[in-house]
């Protein structure tokens, strides 16, 4: 089991034992968070109660592309879309060929609804409560989607 921390700026550290023993991590009193060394993550195994060292563990950062999309869009996985205010019909495709082997593959693009907005997915696309939201105008969406699973956030 991986156990990694955050601080308060967003600097991922890992978590580390002190000197005390402890017959689980819950009853750890003597932890510490601080900055990975090399990349490198410690794991905790509760059947020998120690810590293992992980090398080279990668973050992995989402790049966001600002475009103003036509008709169609066909998204890359791996990168956020911001398609600004969007005010007409927009028919989504995945290029799902520069998806990654042993990787899900995510797809994400957010945008403000303008008058006359609406957006059409793949039918292999699954909504979360079984339907697509009803957009509604001046109001910002994100839609992520892992393995046709579609999830939108709507917030206003």
């Amino acid at each position: 089991m991986m156990y990694i921390g955050e601080d308060k700026v967003g600097n991922l550290g890992t978590i580390v034992r002190g000197a005390g023993s402890a017959s689980s991590l819950n009853d750890l009193s003597d932890c510490s968070v601080s900055q990975p060394v090399n990349n490198d993550v410690l794991v905790y195994d509760s059947l020998s109660n120690a810590f293992t060292n992980v090398p080279s563990y990668t973050i992995t950062k989402i790049p966001l592309e600002s475009t103003t999309p036509q008709a169609s869009a066909t998204l890359n996985p791996y990168r956020m879309y911001s398609f600004g205010t969007l005010s007409r019909s927009l028919s989504i495709t995945f290029n799902t060929s520069a998806e990654i082997s042993g990787y899900v593959a995510q797809y994400c693009f957010t945008f403000v609804c303008g008058n006359n907005a609406s957006i059409t997915l793949p039918a292999s696309c699954i909504y979360n409560g079984g339907s697509a939201p009803e957009l509604v105008a001046g109001r910002t969406y994100e839609f992520n989607i892992f393995n046709n699973l579609v999830v939108v956030g709507e917030f206003y």
